[in-house]
């Protein structure tokens, strides 16, 4: 057998070492996503015994006042600040929510995409009396912790938490649920999901504001939709506005603060986003369902 020139195996060990940094430098955030969470992310829990969510809970039942929301959001924003990252709305964007809820005043608030209930507790504190909010999760997991943060931060009755799939619960909004319309929409799931779920709540006629009346329409804030598109993401807030179509409602004061938020990162965003997936697609292996969501990751945020 004829033996490789060494010339020649030294260039080809050299093309390998290239190839193999050029990897590493291209899918450095995604490599070390799936080191942190299939490996030290898993060995932590396990050490541990639970999860970075239910770590999160137990930091807020010490550290937070019970029925103080306030304490709450302070609570989970100082543990994800100083000890573990999570994928919270923040306190920085979740002034621009603050301001969204408190221009529009909804009766009745949809939010697709509960984890822990940061965002769910930011927005119920601000509702009105008599107004409430409906929060889907998929993760029964995470439905469950967002269900005690409420209970923790006395929001409970203000809140309705839904675990299951979005597809399978918004059709029975109105009958199970008694939601006749929807004053606004939180959009905070999988971005795949977006189009979807917003064409499943136009037949139902789940959004305020018809051509006749004038009106704005129902507000829809949907986070992180760059690499989508607002168009195809979003549905026409009144059909009588041309200039809205493909487009959504957003309150000035919304806007305003929107644009002093600075966007994160390519390689922010792909770890951030990578990382909820990846945890997702853990849970659903773990539970056997069968269609894990779009890999496709966005590029910056929105909100």
């Amino acid at each position: 057998m004829l033996e490789a020139p060494p010339l020649l195996l030294a260039a080809f060990s050299l093309g390998l070492v290239l190839l193999v940094l050029l990897l590493c430098h291209s899918y450095s955030g995604f490599l070390l996503i799936c080191w942190n969470e299939f490996v030290l992310q898993p060995l932590y829990n396990l050490f541990m015994g639970d999860t970075k969510e239910q770590r999160i809970l137990r930091h807020v039942l010490q550290h937070a006042v019970a029925g103080d929301p306030q304490s709450v959001l302070e609570a989970i924003d100082t543990y994800c600040l100083q000890k573990e990252w999570a994928m919270n709305v923040g306190d920085k964007k979740g002034q621009i929510l603050d301001a969204v809820v408190r221009e529009q005043r909804p009766s009745v608030l949809l939010e697709l995409g509960a984890y822990c209930g940061y965002s769910a507790v930011r927005m119920a504190r601000l509702l009105e009396p008599g107004a409430r909010l409906l929060t889907i999760e998929l993760n029964p997991d995470y439905a469950a912790i967002t269900q005690q943060m409420l209970d923790f931060a006395g929001l409970q009755d203000r809140v309705t938490v839904v675990a299951g799939p979005s597809q399978d619960i918004i059709p029975q909004l109105k009958k199970k649920y008694d939601v006749d319309m929807l004053d606004m929409v939180f959009l905070d799931h999988w971005k795949d999901r977006y189009l979807p779920d917003t064409l499943l709540l136009e037949p139902l006629t789940l959004l305020l504001g018809q051509p006749q009346s004038g009106d704005q329409g129902g507000c829809l804030i949907p986070r992180s939709v760059a690499c989508y598109g607002r168009g195809q993401c979003c549905w026409p807030t009144t059909l009588s506005a041309q200039e809205h179509q493909n487009s959504w409602h957003m309150c000035a004061t919304a806007a305003a603060l929107s644009a002093h938020t600075s966007p994160r990162t390519w390689s922010t965003r792909q770890q951030w986003m990578a990382s909820r997936r990846l945890s997702t697609w853990a849970w659903m292996a773990q539970h056997s369902l069968d269609h894990p969501p779009c890999s496709r990751l966005p590029c910056q945020a929105w909100l």
